[in-house]
């Protein structure tokens, strides 16, 4: 209950400050345009909060698809992290696009209609006027039953919805995406002045349903932090040559985000 007080209050103040910074307009298409914006704003925010959710209830699973406690509270990832990773991965090709955002209508439940939702891939075929969905979930909801049941729920809902432009139509996606790796390196300041360069392998695979699963391992290895230079004890004096150094030993520094593909 208090967090989703606490989700809720923040999505206030982000609209309030949303509405701040927009200068009053008489015109009904530019306050159309303002309200768009901000209901945007929320939809990215609730979508964000669906993705970690998902984590979270992955976490729980004995099928989950890696350490989230390390990860999250020992290594400093996000509960989204690694599904937005999966997403920039399959959209590096600029074949696939991320985030279309879908208006359930009258082929929907009753409950869902005149909402929205986000599918999380998209591949849109101008040809054949089809545009194929693809959902990214962790490991346990491609193995537990009630995790992959409400998963392909989630998705025949977008397919059950009708495209802003009626000459197209929603189809699950098949094989237009292949298996991949994202590989994500940081360096982590630890006890002791030692630092931990810790590296995690992110696995996705395709399950030809519309459907795509990830999991994650780490490895990691330690070495000296190294050594800054000293002041001038003895005299106190500051001879210039520490003027560059970075000295926040709190900062975690990202060396690389490498993605391959198989």
């Amino acid at each position: 209950m208090k967090i989703a007080i606490k989700r809720y209050i923040s999505y206030l103040l982000v609209i309030v400050l949303m509405l701040a910074s927009i200068p009053t307009v008489q015109a009904h298409a530019e306050k159309k345009e303002n309200v768009d914006v901000i209901t945007d704003v929320v939809d990215t925010f609730e979508h964000e909060n669906e993705k970690s959710q998902e984590a979270k209830d992955d976490y729980w699973s004995p099928n989950r698809s890696g350490n989230w406690g390390l990860a999250v509270n020992g290594d400093y990832y996000h509960w989204n992290t690694f599904h937005n990773e999966v997403q920039k991965a399959i959209c590096e090709d600029g074949l696939i696009n991320r985030e279309l955002k879908i208006t359930y209508g009258k082929n929907n439940d009753k409950d869902l209609q005149g909402k929205t939702g986000k599918a999380d891939l998209y591949l849109v075929d101008d040809r054949s006027k089809i545009i194929y969905l693809w959902e990214v979930k962790p490991l346990s909801y491609a193995v537990d039953a009630d995790k992959n049941e409400a998963g392909l729920k989630q998705l025949k809902n977008y397919l059950d919805s009708d495209p802003e432009d009626p000459s197209y139509s929603y189809e699950r996606g098949k094989g237009q995406i292949a298996d991949g790796q994202v590989v994500l390196v940081k360096e982590i300041p630890r006890l002791n002045d030692q630092i931990e360069e810790v590296k995690y392998v992110v696995d996705y695979f395709n399950a030809q349903d519309g459907m795509i699963y990830y999991k994650f391992t780490r490895s990691s290895k330690m070495y000296p932090a190294p050594k800054k230079a000293k002041d001038n004890e003895k005299t106190g004096e500051d001879n210039g040559e520490n003027e560059d150094d970075e000295d926040d030993d709190n900062t975690i520094t990202d060396i690389a985000a490498i993605r391959k593909k198989p």
